[in-house]
């Protein structure tokens, strides 16, 4: 019997419905959690799939709980090439919170986790749920953002916690945080602004935004090189264009001056009739 069995065997069954990798002993651990909160407490859910782990937390919320669920509905890294059905995740996603009674206690963010931690305030959340991309990078970026946002005494929870994902493993551990593992893979830590060890430093932070500004700033160079490249080829082409039309009129001038040179040959000058004329008269 292990101490998170809170779960009755039908609930599961439902909520085993849900395709997912949330096991029957994470979620009645995180339910314990999550029951200890106080009134009006936010959560946030950092990787939501179709739902089964927003279910089990949304519905037992404490009174004015809410739980803010972060995904853009894409799918990570590790389901890219498997057999999992990335078509309409959002729908599934809401259409399983609906079924289970909870879509009032949820309120959906559909962006990437970075952007999302932009939302918050300092020190605003109860509970951080971490299980979006599991490659280290990712794991370490999304602590790295949030935990700043995280109160204290807040609990941060990352699930995977495993040697079958060293990449959350080998992240967590790079932040020093203390923390054990409370069923399966589910791991929880308690923040502490007294224990400097139990915090990710500054330089970590700056380090990882850094980064990720490089990253969209070369994005944008990218981008406007590119821009700036198609502009050169449009000026290109209307200068081309320019110089046909140069050229098409040039022979039109070309065309015309022969055509007068041409019809003043046939032309007799008024004076020269004149002369022709009197010439006549005096001969007669």
């Amino acid at each position: 019997m292990n101490r998170y069995d809170d779960i009755s065997m039908d609930d599961w069954a439902e909520l085993n419905k849900i395709e997912g990798w949330f096991t029957r002993n994470e979620a009645s651990a995180m339910q314990s959690l999550v029951r200890q909160l106080s009134s009006g407490a936010k959560v946030v859910e950092l990787g939501s799939f179709q739902g089964r782990s927003s279910v089990v937390i949304a519905s037992v919320l404490p009174p004015g709980g809410m739980l803010y669920c972060v995904d853009h509905f894409k799918g990570s890294l590790e389901h890219q090439g498997n057999e999992f059905k990335l078509d309409d995740l959002l729908s599934k996603f809401t259409s399983n919170i609906k079924n289970h009674h909870v879509d009032d206690k949820i309120a959906l963010l559909v962006m990437d986790t970075l952007q999302a931690a932009n939302e918050f305030e300092m020190e605003s959340v109860d509970l951080l749920f971490v299980d979006a991309s599991h490659d280290y990078e990712s794991i370490r970026a999304d602590i790295l953002y949030w935990y700043s946002k995280l109160k204290v005494g807040g609990l941060l929870v990352c699930h995977d916690y495993s040697t079958y994902w060293p990449g959350v493993r080998e992240a967590i551990e790079s932040l020093q945080l203390e923390g054990q593992v409370l069923a399966d893979s589910l791991w929880s830590h308690q923040k502490d602004r007294s224990s400097e060890e139990g915090s990710p430093r500054s330089e970590q932070v700056v380090e990882v935004v850094t980064q990720d500004n490089s990253e969209q700033m070369n994005q944008v160079i990218g981008e406007i090189l590119k821009i700036s490249e198609q502009t050169n080829e449009l000026i290109r082409g209307i200068l081309s264009i320019k110089e046909m039309l140069t050229g098409l009129q040039n022979s039109r001038h070309d065309v015309n001056d022969k055509q007068q040179i041409r019809g003043e040959e046939h032309l007799i000058p008024m004076n020269k009739k004149k002369s022709e004329n009197v010439e006549r008269c005096l001969v007669r």
